[in-house]
């Protein structure tokens, strides 16, 4: 027992002898092993590429499956310098069993890390080898057939870390306040990880909430982003050389959802805003100077591929907002701006179908400008445009009920348009376009002319850029169409074309003295049925306009503005217009100025394929005129023959109106004949005409003769009236002559300003006794007589002839001062009677 005693203790000393060996041998490799990792990790470190490593504490615990690691200071070769205060990680070592690694927690905070591709892969001052065509794995049968490794994270949590990317071109810095990933396992892959990012990407405010599930079947991603004011300046070297300067910021405030599954394809969506601000920038080609650009995406988007990555449908909803443009075309001459362009809609892209595309929403433009690029000065602009409920499928039905545009003007103060309003618009294949209504309101034009007759918007045209032919400014002749053909004409079709405008026109002439200004009120302007594929049809046309309270203007009948040559069959009025205001035009057409003066005419204008055929009738009240330019008087003496105010007063009633029918004839396309020679040669004949025709009517059943004469080199006019009878031997006139001479007395009594002059004449009939039979000699068979010896008698018959009819008018109140008896006449002839001829 004894000896059994002494083995039984020797044995559990030995054993406790060998547990403590033990415990101290297990002991020392567990202190030993951190700081071999520590040294091995630094000797690595040093051996490549690092001039300085330093570890502050590496703690490792197998069995508990945990590894951390503090204070790591890293300064490589290249200069690159990178910290991590502290990292750890804790391995679940009972799942090994089960063929998992996962990862229960790892934790990375204070990391400063650099990374940078250039020609290989620089990270944190290591270069990554490159990489070698991959070889897949041979798997036999039974490998096959083994149950494979998972690997799963049920936490991640990185905090104040910073991550600086370089690429060539352009550098990236990502700084992460707070990163969390929890329940990320390849075993589950129908679980959902959680992704949640709080940082900062180049310094702009980062947030990311996303659930992952990347192992499952049809993988997915869904959640939120949000980066605001990210600076688009670092990205200037990538973007060119298509983009030179490019500045700007993007905003992203949005929610995805990404699924993609390897027999449906991929679908892809977002609801959110997306925002580009301040963008600027110059685009090579087609050389356009961006200097502000906003654009905001509000709204979903939803796309869908095929699983070879083709898209097969594309939808949208929402509004799209270009809230600010500012753009310089230097080689067209022109720079656009406007505060707002805003589509607020759906739209459907299915490529698949023929018409895939569809639309339907309003589109606004909200002051939209274009002006000069060098010198700004304005080319056109565009208060407000809104196109309501656009409904569009493919390029070949467009439909929109309404079209509105507010405050539109062109070269100001040229022209304005207060509103243009066009309903039930349609445009089909883009070939086709119709209209029911095109209301055009408060169109102002202001047209002026300076002192040298030149319109002043044409000096402003030639200071423009865009005016000057720039060569490097795309051309717009070359329209043909790919295969040589030209592409056809667009159709226009509009039921109701109608213009208005309280101050349609103001007018100011500075090149007439005194300074002409004249405004015209157009009331309405209405053209119908408006076809351009039926040139040949007559429309109808309505225009009433106002020149001033009580002078009007009016048409009504049809046009055809389509055809190639002019056709129209019109009535026109226009009604008590003062002539004093055109007083200096009257003196540049006529040489004559208005002293006073209203005007009516009533006109019947038929055209047809260029050939006039007008009838005008005119009635002017109480016009005077006062010669003003001797030379333009004398021109138009050619075409009168009378002085125009001498035929005017002849034309004047007793209540100072004048009447005149003016028809005009010829043919516009004659080469050798203008309108303004058509019309000048109709008018004064009507002038003449109508002058000699009232004469003839206040002298009736009398008679009165235009006649044109050359004395002493200078044209004389005279109007031949009526001569007066006498009997054989009278001195004073027969029954009938006196009695005309009473009218020619009240003729001369309502024109005052006519004078007559009497020329009588004495036959030798009046002093011979009966006539002899004798036959005839070849003297008497020609009609003449022999003239007596001594005609001393006749000529004194003649004078007294003369004289009684001065005489005569004198008793009938008209003054002896307008009456000059001529130098008596006595005429041998046998077709000769007693007579004196009256002139005017």
């Amino acid at each position: 027992m004894k000896q059994l005693r002494q083995i039984k203790s020797a044995l559990g000393s030995r054993a406790g002898i060998i547990t403590t060996v033990s415990a101290l041998v297990l002991l020392a490799f567990f202190t030993a092993v951190p700081v071999a990792v520590k040294h091995a990790t630094l000797s690595w470190l040093k051996n490549n590429g690092m001039d300085e490593a330093r570890i502050d504490n590496v703690d490792v615990n197998l069995f508990a499956g945990t590894l951390a690691v503090d204070g790591v200071h890293l300064h490589a070769e290249n200069g690159t310098t990178n910290a991590l205060q502290h990292f750890s990680v804790n391995l679940a070592m009972t799942d090994l069993a089960r063929k998992r690694v996962r990862i229960e927690s790892l934790r990375i905070e204070g990391l400063d890390l650099s990374a940078r591709l250039v020609e290989a892969l620089s990270i944190g001052g290591f270069t990554l080898p490159s990489e070698s065509p991959a070889t897949e794995p041979r798997i036999t049968p039974d490998e096959s057939d083994k149950k494979p490794w998972h690997i799963g994270i049920d936490s991640l949590t990185v905090r104040d870390t910073a991550l600086a990317f370089a690429v060539p071109k352009l550098d990236l810095a990502l700084a992460l306040d707070d990163l969390s990933l929890t329940h990320l396992h390849s075993w589950n892959p129908a679980q959902e990880a959680r992704l949640e990012v709080k940082g900062s990407l180049n310094k702009s405010p980062l947030l990311i909430s996303l659930d992952l599930a990347p192992f499952a079947a049809d993988t997915s991603v869904q959640g939120g982003i949000q980066l605001t004011d990210f600076a688009l300046a670092p990205f200037t070297k990538v973007a060119e050389p298509h983009v030179t300067d490019l500045d700007g910021k993007l905003t992203i405030d949005t929610r995805i959802a990404f699924t993609r599954a390897l027999e449906s394809g991929t679908t892809l969506s977002q609801t959110g805003t997306l925002s580009l601000t301040d963008l600027s920038g110059r685009l090579t080609d087609p050389g356009v100077d961006l200097k502000a650009l906003d654009l905001t995406w509000l709204g979903d988007v939803w796309v869908a591929l095929d699983p070879a990555e083709k898209m097969t449908d594309l939808r949208t909803l929402g509004s799209l907002a270009n809230g600010r443009l500012d753009a310089a075309y230097p080689a067209m001459g022109l720079r656009l701006r406007h505060e707002g362009v805003v589509w607020d809609g759906e739209l459907s892209h299915t490529p698949s179908q023929k018409d895939g595309l569809a639309a339907r929403g309003n589109l606004s433009v909200k002051q939209a400008l274009a002006s000069d690029s060098d010198t700004d000065v304005k080319i056109a602009s565009l208060s407000h445009f809104f196109a309501y409920d656009i409904k569009a499928k493919g390029l070949n039905t467009i439909r929109v009920p309404h079209i509105s545009l507010k405050g539109i003007s062109a070269l100001p103060p040229l022209s304005s348009i207060g509103s243009v309003d066009i309903t039930a618009m349609a445009l089909n294949n883009l070939s086709h376009l119709r209209a029911d209504t095109l209301i055009v309101d408060d169109v102002a034009t202001t047209l002026v002319r300076d002192p040298a007759g030149r319109l002043t918007f044409f000096n402003t045209i030639n200071s423009l850029t865009a005016f000057h032919g720039n060569e490097s400014a795309p051309s717009s002749t070359d329209t043909t169409a790919p295969g040589g053909a030209p592409p056809a004409p667009l159709a226009v079709k509009i039921n109701t074309f109608r213009i208005s405008g309280d101050d349609f026109l103001h007018l100011t002439d500075r090149s007439v003295t005194p300074v002409f200004e004249k405004e015209v009120s157009l009331k309405r302007l209405e053209l119908l049925d408006i076809d351009t594929t039926a040139p040949d049809r007559d429309l109808p046309l309505t225009l009433e306009a106002e020149l001033d309270t009580y002078e009007t203007f009016s048409v009504t009948g049809t046009v055809r503005p389509l055809a190639p040559d002019v056709t129209a069959h019109l009535k026109a009025r226009v009604a008590n217009i003062n002539l004093s205001c055109l007083s200096p035009y009257c003196s540049q057409a006529l040489g004559y100025l208005i002293k006073t003066g209203s005007f009516t005419a009533d006109s019947t204008l038929d055209i047809n394929a260029g050939v006039l055929d007008i009838n005008n009738q005119l009635t002017l009240r109480n016009l005077r005129l006062v010669p003003d330019d001797e030379e333009t008087v004398d021109q138009v003496m050619k075409n009168l023959t009378m002085p125009l105010d001498y035929a005017l007063s002849i034309l004047e009633d007793n209540n100072g109106t004048i009447s005149l029918s003016i028809p005009v004839h010829g043919d516009i396309h004659d080469p050798d004949i203008n309108l303004n020679s058509i019309i000048q040669i109709a008018t004064a004949k009507a002038i003449t005409t109508a002058s000699v025709s009232y004469l003839s009517f206040l002298l009736q059943p009398y008679g009165a003769l235009l006649m044109v004469a050359e004395k002493a080199g200078e044209m004389i006019t005279e109007i031949h009236l009526d001569p007066v009878g006498y009997e054989l031997g009278a001195t004073e006139p027969d029954p009938a002559g006196l009695e005309y001479l009473k009218v020619v007395a009240g003729l001369m009594k309502k024109k005052e300003f006519l004078n007559l002059t009497v020329f009588a004449n004495a036959v030798p009939e009046d002093l011979s006794s009966e006539p002899e039979a004798a036959e005839e000699t070849p003297t008497e068979a020609s009609g003449e007589l022999p003239a007596p010896e001594d005609k001393t008698l006749y000529m004194d018959l003649a004078r007294q002839r003369a004289s009684t009819i001065r005489h005569i008018l004198a008793k009938e109140g008209i003054a002896p001062g307008r009456i000059h008896v001529s130098r008596p006449n006595f005429i041998v002839s046998k077709q000769q009677k007693p007579e004196a001829v009256l002139t005017l």
